[in-house]
C-alpha cells in the first residue's frame, strides 16, 4: 500500500481511539461538493459529520491568520447550510499530536482565517498521544 495522505492517518488515528464506542462511516463523495468525510453516532444525543483536516504548519506570531489547507468555501458552507436545518457537524483539524474540533457554527471563520490565538482558544482540542475514546466524546459535546 502507497503512502496515506494526511486526512486518511487521521481517520486511521481517530478509529484507532475510538474503536467500538461509535459506529462511523468514512464517506468518499466525489459527486457532492463540500460533504464532510465521516458520519458517525455514538448515541441519539451523539451522531452527525465530521471534516478531518491536516495543518502541516502553525504561524509562528499569534495574530497571523491560521489557513487550513484544502479546507474549501464549499465544505465551510456545507457545515453552515446545514446546521441551519439542524444537522450536526464538526471540522477537525490536527496539528502535530493536538487534534481541534471546531463546531459547524465556526465554519465560516475558520474558512476565513482565525489569528493563531482565536485558533487556539475556539477549538476543542484533544491530546492525541494520551487521548481515550472518552476525551474524543467529550470533545465533541463540550464543542457543540
Amino acid at each position: 500500500m502507497g503512502m496515506r495522505r494526511p486526512e486518511q492517518a487521521l481517520w486511521d488515528r481517530l478509529s484507532r481511539v475510538m474503536g467500538n464506542r461509535w459506529r462511523a462511516d468514512r464517506v468518499e463523495n466525489k459527486i457532492l461538493q463540500g460533504m464532510p468525510d465521516v458520519y458517525f453516532g455514538v448515541s441519539a444525543q451523539l451522531h452527525g459529520w465530521i471534516e478531518l483536516k491536516v495543518l502541516p504548519t502553525f504561524p509562528k506570531a499569534a495574530k497571523t491568520a491560521v489557513k487550513v489547507p484544502h479546507y474549501t468555501a464549499w465544505q465551510a458552507n456545507w457545515h453552515w447550510t446545514h446546521r441551519d436545518v439542524g444537522t450536526r457537524s464538526w471540522i477537525a483539524v490536527q496539528h502535530e499530536d493536538l487534534l481541534y474540533f471546531f463546531p459547524s457554527r465556526l465554519a465560516l471563520a475558520l474558512f476565513e482565517g482565525m489569528t493563531g490565538t482565536e485558533f487556539r482558544t475556539s477549538g476543542t482540542v484533544v491530546d492525541l498521544q494520551k487521548a481515550t475514546d472518552l476525551d474524543i466524546i467529550d470533545a465533541l459535546l463540550r464543542s457543540r
